[in-house]
């Protein structure tokens, strides 16, 4: 192969393989013709509008991945199986967003105690304990009257705690309860927070 280095209408071109690889335009836009661009090193990334050394635009980690959500409670696990039990998320710098689908297997039954966490998530929370955390169901079943609307997370934490609407006129939330898990529950939704 080759690499050749040329311009053509005062714009910079790379070339590997007699095949355009990269160009580099006069309007300053960088064009990648074939490929990704990829950083090696970590702790190294794109630094946006960087000032003076400071690494505060620094956009250093980007995943996609797939998690193992789980039901449980804060005293005990329920011991029924899953039907379904599937979560994807995407990672952007230290925020993360995730989606998940968790069904209950309809036999087996032996509800959790205690108040209801989503389990195993796949990064911890950062270092502050607050409601930061956005959580969305998007539809649950077989819960009682615990159906979740919020959620809590405890600093540096890999699980959340499912809260329900106790007040629609107030606002007010309490825990869900581990013992609304029975045969065939059911929740699917997102969830996104800052991790450590």
């Amino acid at each position: 192969g080759q690499v050749r280095v040329g311009a053509l209408n005062n714009e910079l071109l790379l070339l590997a393989g007699g095949s355009e690889r990269m160009r580099v335009k006069s309007d300053g836009n960088v064009e990648i013709k074939d490929g990704d661009l990829i950083i090696e090193t970590a702790g190294h990334g794109i630094n946006f509008h960087a000032h003076g050394g400071s690494n505060v635009n620094l956009l250093d980690d980007y995943e996609e991945g797939t998690w193992n959500p789980q039901l449980g409670g804060d005293s005990s696990d329920p011991t029924q199986s899953y039907a379904t039990q599937n979560g994807t998320y995407t990672k952007i710098g230290n925020w993360v967003f995730l989606s998940f689908d968790v069904d209950m297997a309809a036999s087996g039954i032996s509800s959790g105690s205690g108040n209801l966490e989503l389990k195993n998530l796949p990064f911890n929370k950062d270092a502050i304990q607050s409601y930061g955390v956005l959580f969305t169901a998007g539809y649950s079943a077989n819960l009682g009257t615990d159906n979740p609307t919020d959620a809590y997370m405890n600093a540096n934490s890999s699980f959340a705690y499912l809260m329900k609407r106790t007040n629609t006129n107030t606002g007010g939330d309490d825990y869900c309860s581990a013992s609304a898990i029975t045969n065939s529950s059911r929740i699917i939704g997102s969830l996104s927070y800052r991790t450590a």
